[in-house]
């Protein structure tokens, strides 16, 4: 129980200082198609549960779009599919800049539902060079159930711009 708790107060600890980072300025350059009420466009297309195509987003509660040393977060990036709001976060504790990574540490929540990578192809995730924007292509699993894929999701996300 002790290992759980370090692993998750580490967790928690590298978030905040992520936050705390953004906060300060710590993100690199503006994000790109946005505009003043923290809307970007999105390109995202997901296929079999859920279904549809993302075409905007905007910044949620608690939102950041950072990376720092080892670490990188961003999120939550609110867009909506087929008329729901979905919450896509991008956590990656193993960053070494920008590059191809396998996906886990991406997630889309959809009401009740928690969508993340399967563990038998997981996929992949691109950040770009600007650290805020990339690509994604993932067969998604969802809830308790991390080797039944339900979905697929593929194209092009960005952050949305700070709010300070």
């Amino acid at each position: 129980m002790a290992a759980k708790t370090r692993r998750f107060t580490g967790a928690a600890t590298a978030l905040l200082f992520l936050a705390a980072l953004a906060a300060c300025g710590g993100s690199n350059g503006p994000a790109a198609s946005s505009s003043t009420n923290g809307q970007v466009s999105e390109d995202l297309t997901f296929s079999g549960a859920p279904a549809g195509h993302m075409t905007s987003a905007h910044r949620g509660d608690m939102y950041v779009c950072a990376g720092s040393g080892s670490s990188y977060v961003a999120g939550p990036i609110v867009g909506s599919l087929g008329g729901r709001e979905v919450d896509m976060n991008i956590t990656k504790i193993s960053f070494r800049g920008a590059g191809s990574y396998p996906a886990g540490g991406v997630s889309f929540d959809l009401g009740s539902d928690h969508y993340y990578p399967s563990l038998g192809n997981p996929g992949t995730l691109v950040v770009a060079t600007d650290l805020r924007s990339g690509t994604v292509d993932i067969e998604l699993a969802v809830n308790s159930d991390p080797n039944t894929v339900v979905g697929r999701v593929t194209g092009t996300w960005r952050c949305p711009p700070d709010a300070f």
